[in-house]
Formats: structure tokens, sequence, C-alpha cells
């Protein structure tokens, strides 16, 4: 728990700051076709397979 001022976190659900992950996700990936979205702090990626 922290306080600061008039509240109090109890819980807190994301790290603060940068933040990076590495997926390995395998070898026939087509890569032209990748796709990203964006929506309410979800980030969504496509990545199909080569075919």
């Amino acid at each position: 728990m922290r306080r600061n001022g008039d509240w109090e976190m109890l819980a807190s659900e994301r790290p603060r700051g940068m933040f990076s992950r590495q997926l390995v996700l395998g070898d026939n990936l087509d890569l032209d076709r990748i796709e990203a979205s964006h929506d309410a702090g979800v980030l969504r990626l496509t990545i199909p397979a080569e075919a």
C-alpha cells in the first residue's frame, strides 16, 4: 500500500514506466501482412503464417 495525500493505493494492475516483451513466434510468418490495432489500452497483433 502506498499513501499519497488523501488517497491510498490498494492495488496496481499495471507497472508504470517503460515495458517491453519479446516473443519467439517461429520461422514461417508472413512479415509483410502483420497488422496491429489498439483499443481501450489493449494492443492486438495479427501475424499470419505464410501460405
